[in-house]
């Protein structure tokens, strides 16, 4: 059995549910009756948490009366108890992010960037762990699946997002890096390449990031991409995706965040592979792919995006 004092983190902690057939047949440590962890931490550390069975050998008679235990016990075995998880969540940060997501669809994902430490891990809608304890679990298990606005999905693992303009800072980071600009890299704005709202022209990298403007990124991008390595255009972009494609998995980018957490989905950052499937060998070039600098297009990030640097909840 359970109990969730503060009534957060649902999606977090998971549940306890009764074992099925499958289960018992699968893994001879269950018996029918028997509750097993169901998402989350429950899920995770399974094992952990559900101690080791105990034994104890009785005599009976024909009637099936017990006589005693077996050799005076010399077989019996004592259970041994769960062992407790510490997690590095932040409580109050928790409470405060679900409070701050009511009515609302979507997630907050908060580490510390000093360790990846995961300090709060909503998903919105949430629901009360306290309705999946005991025997109400079944009908209201049935009630949470049927709900259209889906509480028991986990948007802070499970959902995939492009990352949009803060996508924008990588870029810059690899450019730099790759020395496609320097810091005082200009680029007018330019709306016919892509929109943008209306600001001066950026003279700076700073100044681009600070107005978020399209056009310069889609620039910053073109370099990257055309790189005049190869006569083919379409060579060429594959060679400049490529290695770009290298500096994105550095930061954990479209990849499985590294969590203590079952289920936890990656991202998208397309290859040379993901666009010859979608268009062909040779069948693209940075003017099919130019959305990709913005942080839109073919490019997902899940909440938690940072897989290498991530830490464990417990």
């Amino acid at each position: 059995m359970r109990t969730y004092p503060p009534h957060a983190a649902a999606h977090l902690l998971g549940y306890l549910s009764e074992v099925n057939a499958r289960q018992v047949e699968q893994n001879p440590y269950y018996r029918s009756g028997d509750v097993i962890g169901v998402g989350g931490l429950e899920s995770y550390y399974e094992k952990d948490l559900r101690g080791k069975r105990g034994v104890s050998y009785v005599l009976v008679d024909v009637h099936n009366n017990q006589k005693g235990s077996f050799k005076d016990g010399l077989y019996d075995t004592l259970a041994v108890e769960g062992k407790d998880l510490y997690t590095g969540l932040d409580l109050d940060m928790q409470a405060l992010g679900e409070r701050l997501m009511v009515n609302k669809k979507g997630s907050i994902v908060a580490l510390d960037p000093r360790t990846g430490e995961v300090l709060c891990l909503v998903s919105s809608p949430t629901y009360d762990p306290e309705l999946l304890v005991g025997r109400v679990r079944n009908t209201n298990y049935g009630i949470l699946q049927r709900d259209p606005i889906k509480p028991l999905f986990d948007r802070a693992l499970q959902a995939q997002y492009p990352p949009g303009s803060i996508f924008k800072i990588v870029q810059s980071l690899i450019a730099l890096d790759e020395g496609a600009i320097t810091v005082n890299t200009g680029f007018p704005c330019n709306k016919s390449l892509v929109g943008c709202h209306n600001h001066p022209s950026a003279g700076t990298i700073e100044q681009a990031i600070q107005m978020s403007c399209n056009p310069y990124f889609y620039m910053v991008f073109k370099r990257m991409i055309e790189r005049d390595a190869d006569p083919s255009r379409f060579k060429d972009a594959a060679l400049g995706l490529s290695a770009w494609h290298r500096y994105m998995l550095t930061f954990g980018l479209g990849q499985k965040p590294k969590i203590d957490l079952p289920n936890a989905k990656g991202g998208n950052m397309p290859d040379v592979a993901y666009y010859d499937r979608k268009y062909g060998k040779e069948g693209w070039a940075f003017s099919t792919i130019y959305s990709v600098s913005i942080g839109q297009g073919e490019v997902l990030v899940a909440p938690p995006a940072n897989g290498q640097s991530g830490r464990d909840l417990c």
